[in-house]
C-alpha cells in the first residue's frame, strides 16, 4: 500500500487474486498496517499444508539408498617415458601448466607445491635425478630438487 501506483487499484488486485485462487493481503511496511492479517493468512496456509501432509502418509517407507565410498583414485602417477618421466593427474598438470615457469619465483613456487603434493618424492622413488626431463601434460621441464 506504500507504493503510489497501487493506490486505487485495490479492487483490481483483489479480482486478480480471486481469479488465481490466491489469498491476498494489503500491507504497509511504513505503518505496519495489514501485517497481523498477513501473519494469520500465512499461519492458516501452513496449517493446511501440515494437514495435507498428515493425510498423505506413505503406504510403505521408501527403501534407503546405500551410499558406498568410491575406491580412492590416486591424485597423480609417475611413469618412466622416453629418457625422462611423465606425471599424470589433473592437479599437478594444472599447476605446472598455469604457472609461468620462466621466472625463478614462480618456478620455485611450483616446485614447493609439487613437494607438498608428494610429486617430488614420487619422482625420486621412480628414479628421477636433477636435470632429468619431466613432462606434465604439454609442459616439459628439467627436474630440480
Amino acid at each position: 500500500m506504500d507504493i503510489v501506483i497501487v493506490e486505487g487499484r485495490d479492487s483490481e488486485i483483489e479480482a486478480l487474486a480471486g481469479r488465481l485462487g490466491r489469498p491476498h493481503v494489503f500491507i504497509s511496511a511504513a505503518t505496519r498496517d495489514g501485517t497481523t492479517q498477513l501473519a494469520k493468512v500465512a499461519f492458516q496456509m501452513l496449517e493446511r499444508i501440515r494437514e495435507d501432509d498428515e493425510q498423505e502418509a506413505p503406504a510403505e517407507p521408501a527403501a534407503a539408498e546405500v551410499l558406498r565410498p568410491r575406491p580412492r583414485q590416486p591424485r597423480f602417477a609417475v611413469e618412466r617415458e622416453d629418457g625422462g618421466f611423465r606425471v599424470t593427474g589433473e592437479q599437478p598438470i594444472t599447476l605446472v601448466e598455469m604457472l609461468a615457469l620462466q621466472s625463478d619465483e614462480s618456478r620455485a613456487e611450483a616446485l614447493r607445491r609439487l613437494r607438498r603434493m608428494g610429486v617430488s618424492a614420487a619422482l625420486r622413488r621412480a628414479g628421477a635425478r636433477e636435470g632429468d626431463a619431466v613432462r606434465f601434460g604439454e609442459v616439459e621441464l628439467r627436474w630440480e630438487e
